[in-house]
């Protein structure tokens, strides 16, 4: 069985705060008899959604207002636990680890009737590789209050699925074999054209222009202008009983809505000041592309591996940005300005070759 896995990370700079309203905690309801498992343990339950902050929506209270929904603890920590203590572990069994693609609920009106709808796709991986993944939809005509229909249908839904694979894996246990240790082919690629609008990607050729700087000043700052530059990870993972292979794509990145420029900082020496920024930014994204071609993968280690090293050239970025402003004053200590700027043309040239080879 062929699986492809995808991995989007991002991106060195990143703020903001939310005001959204806290969702409603449902707890699952177990079965009346835990689920007696003949093949497979669970030993571990990984949240892969985009959005882990609920797990959909439901009508609440007397006005019938939407509101979010949430398994107590989080969705990771609450499937965990009903799996720690609902399942009864045989005593010799295959260890998988659950992951959630997609656990999402909402509850809608059917005449005079309220009805809550469940839709699930759970993936089961062995050693870092999926081996497969099950999907399925759910419903249940609810009462004034759905907190409880929904909990239980989450508790089904894992019930089902655990069912299901511990199954399927004992007729097709034999077709995988021990392929977690694959030694991983990776294949590192530096890109400098960006797929966002608010984007431009690191290209020599193409320094940045005033005009490049579109987002709203902070009247707040004392600085007169401001770059947020980072890079961002994306790779795709590969493998069958045979081989294993990825692509990892790095690409540095501008982003013109965020980076802004007060009018008394639309100069050419501000500007060369920013561009540093964004170089540093692009030296960081070139040694973390020769660190990732040196580094010896297997396919149980290959994720581990890969956001270890995009945190650690991450923070090694943010640290030599804040020197750079630090030791030049935010660019107003000329000399020390133009001693970075040799250093880092420098260290750009040498690293760009070698992340090309």
């Amino acid at each position: 069985m062929k699986q492809i896995l995808a991995l989007f990370t991002a991106l060195l700079l990143c703020c903001g705060n939310s005001t959204a309203q806290a969702p409603k905690i449902v707890k699952l309801k177990p079965a009346e008899t835990p689920v007696a498992l003949q093949q497979v343990y669970i030993n571990t339950v990984t949240d892969d959604r985009e959005d882990t902050g609920n797990i959909g929506t439901m009508r609440a209270g007397i006005t019938n207002k939407i509101v979010p929904v949430d398994l107590s603890g989080g969705a990771a920590m609450a499937i965990g636990q009903f799996i720690g203590n609902h399942t009864i572990r045989p005593l010799q069994a295959d260890t998988f680890s659950l992951h959630i693609l997609k656990l999402q609920v909402s509850e809608s009106r059917k005449g005079l009737q309220e009805q809550a709808e469940l839709n699930t796709t759970y993936a089961f991986f062995a050693r870092g590789k999926k081996i497969v993944d099950y999907s399925g939809n759910y419903t249940a005509r609810t009462g004034a209050d759905a907190s409880a229909y929904i909990g239980k249908l989450v508790s089904q839904s894992v019930e089902q699925v655990l069912k299901e694979f511990d199954s399927w894996w004992g007729v097709n246990r034999e077709r995988y074999g021990d392929s977690g240790q694959q030694e991983v082919k990776v294949t590192v690629l530096l890109k400098n054209q960006a797929t966002d609008p608010d984007h431009i990607g690191y290209d020599s050729n193409r320094p940045l222009r005033i005009d490049d700087f579109s987002g709203k000043p902070d009247k707040l700052s004392l600085a007169l202008a401001a770059t947020y530059s980072g890079f961002s990870l994306q790779y795709q993972l590969s493998s069958d009983q045979k081989s294993a292979a990825a692509t990892i794509s790095l690409l540095p990145y501008f982003d013109k809505n965020r980076s802004w420029m007060k009018p008394g900082g639309q100069n050419v020496y501000v500007l060369q000041h920013e561009q540093l920024h964004f170089d540093i930014a692009a030296l960081k994204t070139y040694e973390l592309a020769t660190a990732l071609r040196n580094l010896q993968y297997n396919s149980a280690t290959f994720k581990e591996a890969v956001d270890n090293l995009q945190r650690q050239y991450s923070k090694e970025a943010e640290a030599l940005q804040a020197a750079y402003d630090e030791e030049t004053a935010h660019g107003t200590q000329k000399d020390r300005q133009r001693q970075w700027t040799e250093r880092i043309r420098a260290e750009l040239s040498s690293r760009e070759a070698a992340a090309a080879d």
